[in-house]
């Protein structure tokens, strides 16, 4: 077992959301029974919306005629939150984390994240922020540029206290998917993309490479890059 100073990484591709959340699963089981260090998974999906523990039926308008055809998949997932789209051009990173390791708090861990996405932004000199809802002065999860969202964040803590699913970021993502849906609920904000405020496409691979530095600094961290098939093999170890 490696310091939890070191993490794995898996660098992925386009994964389709159930492959993803069954790895998921089994990086899972296997944090908790100490065979591997905390991990992060790093991906895009197909065109895909999720629908978490708070999802409101209103607030799903995609045509049933694309989920029959194909066009987009649908899933019940086990995170906080509403809908979220998830599509190409957006990074998703799933971190892995047993909390108690890290004496971490929910709320700590999700400000943690909020902060490796305005890194990420920074390094690309777009301002993200955090936001505070004025009416309650309660935080909104999530990374904003202006009233508009770039940045989600669900995660679900099992009864061990490891954290699964975890951030998206908007790079390149085509925005038009999400005008079918009240994205994370929030009926009164926008989405946009960091193609969108720079005005040009930006290449995933640098982004990716940006954002884990960002993690890196963030979370005092080092990665170890890994492979999937050292998945099962920690399985049946």
């Amino acid at each position: 077992m490696q310091p939890d100073s070191c993490w794995h990484l898996y660098s992925l591709g386009i994964v389709e959301y159930r492959q993803a959340l069954c790895l998921q699963k089994k990086l899972v089981v296997l944090r908790q029974q100490d065979k591997i260090p905390n991990t992060l998974l790093l991906l895009e999906h197909p065109h895909t919306y999720t629908l978490g523990s708070k999802s409101r039926k209103k607030h799903f308008n995609v045509p049933p005629e694309w989920i029959t055809q194909g066009k987009v998949a649908v899933h019940n997932v086990d995170r906080g939150g509403e809908i979220t789209y998830h599509g190409p051009g957006q990074l998703v990173g799933y971190p892995i984390i047993q909390l108690d390791h890290k004496n971490m708090q929910v709320g700590r861990y999700i400000r943690m994240l909020e902060a490796v996405l305005i890194r990420t932004l920074q390094s690309y000199g777009i301002q993200g922020q955090e936001k505070t809802e004025q009416s309650s002065k309660k935080h909104v999860t999530g990374v904003w540029v202006g009233d508009a969202k770039i940045g989600s964040i669900g995660i679900n803590v099992d009864h061990r206290r490891v954290a699964s699913h975890g951030f998206s970021l908007n790079v390149n993502t085509d925005l038009g998917y999400f005008k079918k849906i009240v994205p994370c609920g929030l009926e009164k904000s926008g989405v946009v993309s960091m193609a969108w405020v720079k005005g040009r496409e930006l290449a995933m691979d640098n982004v990716k490479a940006q954002l884990i530095s960002a993690f890196a600094k963030e979370f005092n961290v080092d990665f170890i890059p890994c492979e999937v098939r050292q998945i099962d093999k920690a399985l049946v170890a």
